[in-house]
């Protein structure tokens, strides 16, 4: 409607003014917008001329009692005053104006958008032509979305408060009971009697420390929460701390089942970082891998530096994995995947989150690689920022060390890849798109369709460059591709961060496929 009125047709703008509204009224009922009518008096005052069938309708009102009558009748007076100074507004500018307001009419209270025309004859506004959208419900769910956020809000610093204060009672008894039962075990002022009851003052002992573990989770989380945790800021080798925490978690016997093994670490490189926070999320990540990777089986942990300056910790098991539908799960407060209530781990699903707020509270973030009965990868990433070379210098990528993680039990899945069927492509937990010469999509895996949104029939056959990521258009990107297609190259692996639903940053290795003039490209999302 208000296209129509912004027409600059003089002969059209002085019918709409000055016409006849009994002549213009069916033509306005036929409207499916709310539409209405201001006269403006010589006083200044305002008169409702009209209101269509559709105006009727969406507010409840009758135009019988309404038309004709001054605006000082219908409303009230603060809201004669208010909407008064919206049409005086749009008359000294002589132009369309969009605003929302909140008119209580007969009918009653509601919210609404209106856009104001201004019509003139001979050089004066004699009429306002205007529609209006009632957002009543829609502002109605904001004010109860609002109020059950702040509502929300309060639950969570109560509950925060609560659990931060019961952990600290529960702490103090726990540490007596444990202290007694350690005790008792250790015959310290003689001999029990019985050896059973020896037994049962470890099991007290056991049983005791675990919920002490437990209890101090739930106040970490509960401090971290309430915005109680201060960083305790120093520049440190990012390494020292990978150490100290491979140690700290070898000192629980039910984890030594499965060692941890260093990988590529960095060098002349320190971060700016509490460094006990850190090294309490990578203890709970290198816990998390031993807890649910059988023995034999490998745990591998590194340091590596991205692209655009950020630091990685890695920490990757060939454990359980988790689906990617539970990864919220695991990442929520308590939560434990269906995978995890074995009888053989532990734990009251804290591990990771305690973790994800540890590493965001230092402006960092938590990725999560993972695949039922492959394994985890887990990349704790900080900014660029916190990272500094001893001359100050920001360090320079180390990404060739993520190959790794392009490896499953020792096989180097680009490779492997080349010769897969369809549905073991689909299988695998690592991003793969075949393209041809032209860019043109010739396999898109179920992997890659998961994280981008996109479905495999959506892409295939489509440009990739152009038309699926145009973001990659790039010589950072499209260069590498013309390399491996003109043959100067066998394998090119970079960091990149793709726009598609979401931005996404990923590790890719592009390999030329067995098919002649084809291009692989294998995806990891960091």
């Amino acid at each position: 409607m208000s296209m129509v009125l912004q027409l600059e047709d003089h002969e059209l703008s002085g019918f709409w003014a000055t016409g006849s509204l009994e002549t213009v009224g069916p033509l306005l009922n036929a409207i499916g917008i709310a539409v209405f009518v201001i006269g403006v008096r010589d006083d200044g005052g305002f008169e409702i001329e009209f209101i269509n069938r559709y105006y009727e309708a969406t507010f409840g009102v009758e135009s019988a009692s309404l038309v004709g009558r001054p605006l000082e009748d219908v409303l009230s007076a603060e809201q004669t005053a208010n909407v008064s100074e919206n049409y005086r507004r749009c008359i000294e500018t002589g132009e369309v104006d969009e605003y929302d307001e909140e008119i209580e009419l007969p009918s009653g209270p509601f919210f609404s958008r209106t856009v104001l025309t201004p019509l003139s004859d001979q050089g004066r506004v004699v009429r306002l032509i205007g529609t209006s959208i009632n957002l009543s419900d829609r502002r109605k769910l904001e004010l109860e979305l609002a109020t059950a956020r702040d509502r929300a809000e309060v639950a969570n610093t109560a509950k925060s408060n609560f659990m931060a204060n019961m952990s600290h009672e529960l702490r103090t008894p726990l540490n007596a009971v444990i202290g007694y039962a350690e005790l008792l075990q250790s015959e310290l002022l003689g001999p029990i009697g019985v050896a059973k009851y020896r037994d049962y003052a470890g099991d007290i002992v056991f049983a005791g420390k675990h919920l002490l573990e437990i209890v101090n989770d739930i106040l970490d989380l509960a401090r971290i929460e309430g915005g109680k945790v201060e960083l305790d800021e120093q520049e440190v080798d990012p390494n020292r701390i990978l150490d100290k925490a491979i140690l700290l978690s070898q000192e629980k016997p039910a984890l030594r089942r499965t060692s941890v093994e260093a990988g590529r670490l960095l060098s002349d490189v320190r971060i700016r970082v509490d460094r006990r926070l850190i090294r309490q999320a990578l203890v709970n990540l290198i816990a998390n891998a031993q807890k649910f990777t059988k023995p034999g089986g490998r745990i591998y942990v590194g340091t590596e530096m991205l692209d655009d300056g950020r630091l990685c910790y890695v920490v990757t098991d060939t454990g359980r994995g988790i689906a990617a539908k539970d990864l919220p799960v695991a990442l929520a407060p308590f939560g434990r995947v269906d995978a995890a209530l074995s009888a053989d781990t532990q734990g009251a699903g804290l591990g990771l989150p305690i973790t994800k707020a540890l590493v965001e509270r230092h402006d960092g973030r938590l990725f999560i690689n993972s695949q039922p009965g492959v394994g985890t990868s887990v990349f704790m990433v900080l900014p660029a920022d916190r990272v500094l070379e001893p001359s100050g210098a920001r360090s320079k990528s180390s990404v060739d060390g993520l190959k790794d993680f392009f490896q499953i039990d020792g096989v180097e899945v680009p490779q492997a890849a080349l010769e897969m069927s369809d549905q073991m492509l689909d299988d695998l937990p690592i991003g793969a798109i075949q393209l041809n010469r032209d860019g043109k999509v010739l396999k898109y895996n179920a992997t890659e369709s998961k994280f981008s949104e996109m479905r495999a029939e959506r892409v295939i056959g489509r440009d990739f460059f152009r038309e699926v990521a145009p973001c990659t258009f790039t010589d950072s990107f499209h260069g590498r591709f013309r390399e491996i297609l003109d043959g100067k190259s066998q394998s090119e692996l970079f960091s990149y961060v793709f726009t598609l639903v979401r931005p996404w940053k990923v590790l890719i290795e592009m390999r030329p496929g067995v098919e002649p003039q084809t291009v692989w490209l294998f995806i990891r999302w960091i």
